[in-house]
């Protein structure tokens, strides 16, 4: 699949892509926010991922990790973190589906 076609098939709905803090003012939600700090990893965007993904659900976790590996399979987050290798054996006690398109 080329890299353009893979990336249309990274979808997140909108209820759950942009979410609103106490205040009512939408943002983007952090997981997709990752996404698009993965490539190229500056050395600030690794802090941000050091610091969003252990505060990450379970779903979101999920979904990066999905995203990530349909973009690029040994990308440094998806080796180095334990946040985003622990969401695959959560994935598999619970029996859900991993495509990249989930979410």
């Amino acid at each position: 699949m080329r890299r353009r076609q893979l990336l249309r098939t990274i979808q997140r709905p909108l209820s759950l892509a942009v979410r609103r803090d106490p205040s009512g003012i939408p943002f983007l939600a952090p997981e997709i926010q990752l996404l698009y700090k993965a490539r190229p990893v500056r050395v600030e965007d690794r802090a941000d991922f050091d610091q969003v993904a252990p505060r990450l659900d379970p779903d979101a976790r999920i979904w990066l990790r999905n995203a990530l590996t349909g973009i690029v399979p040994q990308h440094e987050w998806l080796i180095s973190s334990p946040h985003l290798a622990s969401c695959q054996d959560w994935v598999r006690s619970k029996g859900r589906r991993t495509s990249v398109a989930a979410g």
